[in-house]
Formats: structure tokens, C-alpha cells, sequence
């Protein structure tokens, strides 16, 4: 038997679709909380590019926070820790690449017995 999981995010949407969408905030505009005014968003989109990149990086290393925690609380086995790691760090190498749930599945399929 193999488990799926469901998905929670949206990934019918490649990863340069999502960026693009961020990246088209810049030429959108807002209202002002005071005035109701139309205002252009300050950010330019290499700011948009940096802000996403940064975010980034701060979900792996979120996830890698709670790999740690998992692995000290005794939920996590030491080489589930090692590889899911490592994917992280491999990924990181990878310009807009996030860990596919495609990247990782092959590691708990059960094989024919």
C-alpha cells in the first residue's frame, strides 16, 4: 500500500508563476488607511526579489528548526533527520526550487515483500 497525502498549498502553480505574482504587486496600486487614496506600492521588484528569496530561507530554516526539535523529542530518527536535511541544504543551492513532495516519496513506498 502506498499513502498519499494531500496536498495543503497550491501546486497546480509553478514556482516562477507564484514569484511572478508577487512580483506584479509592485505595479498594482493600494489605498491609503486614512484617505482611501489610490497609492503605488513602494516596493521595486528587485526589493519583491529580495523580500522572496528571504522568505525563502526562512522557511527552510523554520523547517530545519523543527527537523531538530522532532529528531530531540524522539519523533524523528536520525537518518530521516540526515536526508530530510540535507534536502533542505540541497535545495537551498537551487534558485526558486522548494522540496517537492515528488523529491522525498520514494523514501517510504514500501517495496514488494
Amino acid at each position: 500500500r502506498i499513502c498519499f497525502i494531500d496536498p495543503i498549498y497550491n501546486t497546480d502553480k509553478g514556482v516562477k508563476e507564484n514569484r511572478n505574482e508577487i512580483e506584479k504587486l509592485h505595479e498594482e496600486v493600494t489605498a491609503c488607511t486614512n484617505c482611501d487614496q489610490q497609492v503605488p506600492v513602494p516596493l521595486t521588484k528587485t526589493e519583491l526579489s529580495e523580500f522572496y528569496d528571504e522568505s525563502r530561507n526562512r522557511i527552510f530554516k523554520a523547517f530545519k528548526i523543527s527537523l531538530w526539535k522532532q529528531f530531540d523529542s524522539g519523533l524523528l530518527p536520525k537518518p530521516a533527520l540526515r536526508f530530510l536535511s540535507d534536502a533542505c541544504d540541497q535545495t537551498l543551492d537551487i534558485p526558486d526550487k522548494f522540496i517537492e513532495l515528488t523529491d522525498i516519496e520514494y523514501t517510504w513506498k514500501i517495496g514488494r515483500v
